[in-house]
């Protein structure tokens, strides 16, 4: 509808009834009544010159009818006394009139009452004023054949006039209506109303001179304005109504216009935001933050040193800070006597006191609280033993139970959702905003698909793409851009040509493949009316025909100054850029700068880099020195939640198209991009692909860092030190890691298919992150697991499975503890309103636990198994093959020794003790320092692969978009 908006607009700001004009004529009398004919001057066929009847007569008394009219569109030239006025215009001039002032009225009389107001006084006083001859001088009139009630007659017509106003009505004219909003076009109604100088360059005498020009293609004759204030040299006076300012109403009962359209109407001071800059600085180039810190760190260090160097004068330097003896050892001591004397319910301690009169410790001896936590870890113990011993007796078909569940759980893959939609991905289903466009698409049609093409030219003497001078009709000299130099041009038209060419292949409901092109899926704003694509480019302003490209125009009186001027594409531009809705009539190239599709191209959407570096959007751009051309082609969109068949049908068309578009220019700038081009491209799904991409693209990384962790728990839980073969082989926990890391994977399926079943969408970040959280927890308790077993020897009477369980029931406590509370910080997680954050800490929360619950299953049976080969000495993986039975473990590891012999020690060193402490001080302050320095905020950048052609996307917006 915007053509149809913008077109009849400045017809009806000028046409105004086809008004009548006359010949010179004594003071306070008419100059025309009546409409004539048609201009001779032109063919039959036009129209729009259609001229008014020379009348010097004085003004005519109007009918009950007529003064009907006047009062609702001239209600100043109405009696105050509500007597029948005398006007210079007959009920025609009056009928039309009205019916031309119904589109302003439209655009201006809602927004803005006084605007229309003002507009109207202008119009309605040359055309019905009873003193026309005062301030109207005819220059020209012609003499032909009447039309309607004329017919058959010789008239005399006005074809020119000199309209003599004064400079303060231009003027207040002009202020209350130039900032109007139309947001149709982003801009003001002057951008309409101004012709070739648009918002940017209207004056007041700019406006009112546009209006009256014959050349704008509306105007019936022409109208010349004489501006200046009293009397011209011939008599003439310069009319000046009086102006209603835009906050004041015009009359009783009509409101005034808006904050929004006349800043003087804003009665309350809008505040201004000031934004707080949480880097402050307390000297010039010193970060405040940072420097207070500081103090706080080397204050809090100097009085760390005094105490212990007090501390250490008293007590060299041995600082008990807990009894070592009171709770923790006692408990300890108590659990010990439990788990060493279950079998017989004794809890008298194996190791007993050498002195009969020094008491045992005894569960008597602690308060409540550690009383009742012993008893818990007591219960634990006795359980988790007991279960142990079971998994070891009956290895096999433990294995055989937990991993037929896990297996069963993981079917559960085969229902999965996944999502990859970034609004459904980071935006809380219950946020304000996520409601709310929900509501607008399931309601209306979701905002329009975009696809687009960012093209910066490299400058290249010996492509003559450089940036070069030129002088417009003002006689400005300007440096243009590379990007129009008209070989980029047409480059880029060629390959907008190529995009709308493309076709793709969709299957239909019968089963059948059918080709379709843009025009299937694109935005047509005015279909039917116009079948074209609405394709924001700046050759739109050529209406993508190079022909147009290529037009010129020599004037021999150019323009501003009267000079030979040959107008070229360039004048073209640079008049579209002050008034994307110029109308053919108004260009000096009689090419219009409305699109093939019917609407504006503002230049700002379609050029980048002419925002200066570091600023935000200037006043006045000078898009003249652009360096990128911006190409985006909107598409239909679809809500995604509907199930009707249109909209299925429609979205999956759209993506179609755009996998195509995407695939063609991946080729075509491999192929076929010229040298002196730089391209980077986007289209609707492309997010959702390169995260799809993104995750399949990391499964090798998955199973890479799996491998390296099979290597690596085989290699350290192994003891093996001697060089033979045989003990090697024997010692060896191949088998036994690669059980543990099967366990973890089949544990993280296991959660998926659990989640998949209840219905919860997953995230792909699910599949990339998840894998690598379970991994390390998993493989932590696999160590505590094994290397207990190995430092725990069995004693005399035990049997292999005790054995076991008394392993299972010394560590598996501490495994359920930490499994729990790493669980539910992550449930609590799931508490967040963002999608993507939820699904994670789901997933992740339910796949520690089923790894824990594997792992004193599966992995104990396993170990079970393992330790039965290795104590006979059977080797790893080649079970059916024995080593030599006099070959004997080399004892603990090498990190063993190291941590214990070399670590250890050193870390307990009085001054290293200190260092840590004061180092770790130091990195908590300097962490504090840099806080405000995070940037909160989801970067697109972050989710993309380092190898996706988004990121330079990303980066071309930044720099000439932003």
């Amino acid at each position: 509808m915007t053509s149809k908006i913008i077109l009849p607009t400045t017809c009806i700001l000028l046409l105004f009834s086809h008004s009548t004009w006359s010949i010179s004529v004594p003071p306070g009398q008419c100059i025309w009544h009546d409409r004539c004919g048609p201009d001779p001057d032109y063919p039959p066929s036009d129209s729009q010159h259609y001229l008014m009847c020379q009348y010097d007569g004085p003004a005519r008394q109007v009918t009950q009818e007529m003064a009907l009219i006047v009062q609702d569109i001239c209600p100043h030239l109405s009696n105050k006394d509500g007597s029948l006025p005398s006007l210079c215009c007959s009920l025609n001039q009056l009928q039309d009139m009205k019916k031309n002032f119904e589109l302003p009225a439209g655009l201006i009389a809602q927004t803005c009452p006084t605007c229309y107001y003002n507009f109207r006084k202008n119009f309605c006083d040359l055309t019905c004023h009873p003193h026309q001859s005062e301030f109207v001088r005819v220059d020209g009139v012609v003499h032909g054949l009447g039309d309607g009630e004329y017919a058959g007659e010789n008239k005399t017509m006005v074809k020119a006039v000199t309209y003599h106003v004064s400079e303060e009505f231009n003027t207040r004219t002009y202020e209350s209506c130039k900032n109007v909003q139309f947001p149709s076009t982003s801009d003001t109604v002057m951008g309409l109303l101004c012709g070739p100088h648009g918002s940017k360059d209207c004056t007041a005498k700019r406006w009112f001179d546009y209006m009256g020009s014959i050349t704008n293609g509306y105007s019936p004759f022409q109208i010349n304005y004489d501006y200046g204030s009293g009397h011209t040299p011939d008599n003439y006076t310069y009319h000046n109504p009086p102006v209603t300012p835009c906050q004041m109403s015009p009359q009783p009962g009509v409101a005034a216009c808006g904050c929004a359209d006349c800043p003087q109407a804003c009665k309350i001071n809008i505040p201004q935001f000031i934004t707080q800059d949480v880097n402050w600085q307390i000297f010039p180039g010193v970060d405040g933050l940072g420097f207070f810190m500081f103090i706080i760190f080397f204050v809090g260090t100097v009085i760390f040193i005094t105490i212990l160097c007090v501390v250490g004068r008293r007590n060299k330097f041995k600082i008990n800070l807990v009894h070592p003896v009171n709770e923790e050892s006692v408990t300890k001591n108590v659990v010990q006597e439990i788990s060493l004397n279950q079998r017989n319910g004794s809890y008298q301690s194996s190791n007993q006191p050498s002195n009969p009169e020094v008491k045992p410790p005894s569960l008597d001896d602690l308060n409540f609280l550690d009383r009742l936590g012993a008893k818990l870890e007591t219960k634990m113990t006795r359980l988790f033993t007991w279960w142990g011993t079971v998994a070891a007796t009956y290895p096999i078909p433990v294995i055989i139970i937990s991993t037929g569940m896990a297996i069963v759980l993981s079917t559960g893959i085969l229902y999965l959702q996944v999502t990859t939609n970034p609004i459904e991905l980071w935006a809380s289903p219950t946020s304000r905003s996520r409601v709310e466009k929900d509501f607008f698409d399931s309601n209306f049609r979701p905002f329009y698909r975009t696809s687009q093409v960012i093209i910066h030219a490299k400058e290249m003497d010996e492509y003559n793409i450089t940036r070069f001078n030129f002088t417009d009709h003002l006689r400005n000299n300007l440096e243009m851009g590379p990007i129009f130099q008209k070989t980029f041009l047409k480059e880029v038209l060629k390959l907008q040509k190529k995009i709308e060419s493309l076709e793709f292949v969709y299957k239909e409901e019968d089963d059948m493949d059918y080709k379709y092109n843009l025009k299937t899926v694109c935005n047509k704003p005015l279909s039917p009316e116009i079948e074209e694509c609405n394709i924001q480019n700046v050759l739109a302003y050529w209406q993508d025909d190079e022909e147009l490209l290529d037009a010129e125009k020599y004037d021999p009186v150019g323009s501003d100054g009267d000079l030979p001027r040959t107008w070229n594409y360039l004048d073209h531009f640079l008049a579209c850029a002050n008034n994307p809705t110029l109308t053919s009539e108004s260009d000096k190239l009689n090419i219009r700068c409305m699109a093939r599709w019917g609407g504006p191209v503002q230049p700002y959407y379609c050029l980048g880099g002419f925002i200066p570096k570091d600023t935000s959007f200037p006043e006045n751009p000078d898009y003249h020195q652009a360096d990128a051309v911006v190409m985006t082609i909107i598409l239909n969109n679809y809500d995604s939640q509907s199930e009707e068949e249109e909209d299925v049908k429609g979205l999956e068309r759209a993506m179609a198209w755009e996998k195509t578009f995407i695939e063609f220019m991946l080729e075509w700038e491999e192929k076929e991009k010229p040298i002196y081009m730089d391209i980077a491209f986007n289209s609707e799904r492309s997010i959702e692909d390169e995260l799809e991409k993104e995750t399949y693209g990391d499964i090798m990384t998955i199973v890479l860092s799996y491998i390296i962790m099979f290597v690596y728990i085989t290699f350290t839980l192994g003891q093996a030190g001697s060089c033979s073969f045989s003990t090697f082989m024997i010692e060896s926990k191949v088998t036994l890691g690669l059980g543990g890391v099967l366990i973890v994977l089949l544990s993280v399926t296991a959660s998926i298919g659990v989640f998949a079943f209840v219905g919860v969408p997953a995230t792909l970040i699910i599949f990339e992150i998840i894998p690598f959280l379970v991994l390390a927890i998993g493989v932590d308790n696999i160590f505590i697991l094994v290397q207990t077993y190995q430092r725990e020897p069995r004693k005399d009477d035990e049997s292999h499975a005790e054995h076991v369980g008394r392993i299972v029931g010394e560590v598996a406590p501490s495994m359920l503890v930490s499994s729990i509370s790493e669980s539910t910080c992550f449930f609590l997680g799931a508490l967040s309103d963002m999608p993507a954050v939820q699904a994670f800490a789901l997933y992740a929360g339910m796949a520690i636990m089923l790894d824990f619950l594997m792992q004193i299953t599966c992995f104990v049976s396993l170990l079970s198994l393992d330790i039965s080969r290795e104590e006979n000495r059977r080797f790893d993986i080649l079970c059916c093959l024995k080593g030599d039975k006099n070959e004997e473990s080399s004892g603990d590891g090498m990190i063993y020794n190291f941590f214990k012999h070399l670590y250890g020690p050193f870390l307990m060193k009085e001054w290293v003790r200190a260092l840590v402490i004061i180092i770790f001080f130091g990195w908590a302050c300097s962490s504090v320092a840099v806080l405000p320095k995070i940037e909160v905020g989801l970067d697109p950048e972050i989710t993309i692969p380092d190898d996706s052609f988004l990121r330079k996307y990303f980066s071309f917006l930044k720099e000439y978009l932003s």
